[in-house]
């Protein structure tokens, strides 16, 4: 099932569950694109970069990115791609960035550039989007709404990239800023690569050598950047995803352990109580129930 839905003002909404697609923007000169997923799996490359989009996250790709995103799955996944003209983000930016005086008339006509990376898909952002979805997935097409909904997201956005990008790049210390980006752009790559091969045996070396950085730069300044480690980054996606398959498959435990890299399942269901408070199952069922309490089916 697929829904495109094209605005008066230029920007594009598709909605798709599929078990298998391809999807190769040809205007991407016109747009920025914010790709998600609810369920499964997508994978998009850049080029020679490969970026996995699971639930728990989401991409950014900036005007003129040409990009592929593919899905080859057993089950259907849940995506939802919003294209937003460059003009508006443009115009958006100028406004956010201007002091109060500045705001009534004039529009922007600086292009921002954004780190092109995962982002994480919770709090108001999640909230906007699941609604967005929910929306044009039911047939509505209020565009006064959507336009909101995609302002909002804007927002959001705004919000997420100074936690995610601007504060982080300001815990890199005693670099010029050219160099603290670079650098930067760098450990974006190998929390990129830890987040797309968490379901395998992962050494630092690998890490360091798929990011360009020595282990032991890699290690101080990732822990600079993000206050933990790169193996407690990796211990954090597992239990994240781990989390995820509880709750949206049957998956016996053992499964549920092996898929997100964890051989022994007994060792799994230490450190998923040690994190969360309850054994594996405990959260399965309880986070169920309340969700089913949240819709009123219960």
């Amino acid at each position: 099932m697929k829904h495109i839905v094209k605005l008066a003002n230029g920007n594009r909404i598709i909605s798709e569950n599929t078990c298998e697609s391809f999807y190769s923007p040809t205007d991407t000169g016109h747009f920025y694109t914010l790709r998600f997923v609810f369920n499964g799996l997508e994978s998009c490359t850049v080029g020679r970069k490969k970026i996995d989009i699971f639930p728990d996250s989401f991409a950014l790709f900036n005007v003129g990115t040409v990009y592929n995103a593919s899905i080859n799955h057993a089950k259907p996944v849940s995506t939802l791609s919003v294209a937003i003209k460059s003009s508006l983000v443009e115009d958006f930016n100028y406004a956010f960035n201007r002091n109060d005086d500045g705001l009534f008339g004039g529009t922007g006509s600086i292009r921002p550039l954004f780190m092109e990376t995962l982002y994480p898909f919770s709090g108001a952002m999640w909230y906007n989007i699941t609604g967005l979805k929910r929306h044009i997935d039911s047939g509505l097409r209020d565009e006064a709404w959507i336009d909101e909904c995609l302002n909002r997201c804007l927002l959001d956005y705004h919000n997420i990239y100074q936690n995610e990008v601007l504060n982080r790049l300001n815990r890199l210390s005693s670099l010029n800023p050219a160099t603290k980006k670079e650098l930067f752009r760098r450990l974006l790559l190998a929390r990129e690569f830890i987040s797309s091969n968490f379901n395998n045996k992962i050494y630092l070396e690998d890490i360091s050598t798929y990011c360009c950085l020595s282990v032991n730069h890699l290690l101080r300044t990732f822990k600079a950047a993000y206050g933990i480690t790169p193996y407690q980054y990796l211990t954090q996606v597992r239990l994240q995803r781990a989390k995820l398959l509880l709750v949206g498959t049957s998956y016996p435990i053992k499964k549920v352990a092996s898929n997100v890299g964890l051989k022994d399942t007994s060792a799994f269901i230490r450190l998923f109580s040690g994190q969360e408070g309850k054994t594996p199952l405990e959260y399965r069922k309880t986070t169920i129930e309340n969700s089913l309490v949240e819709m009123n089916f219960i």
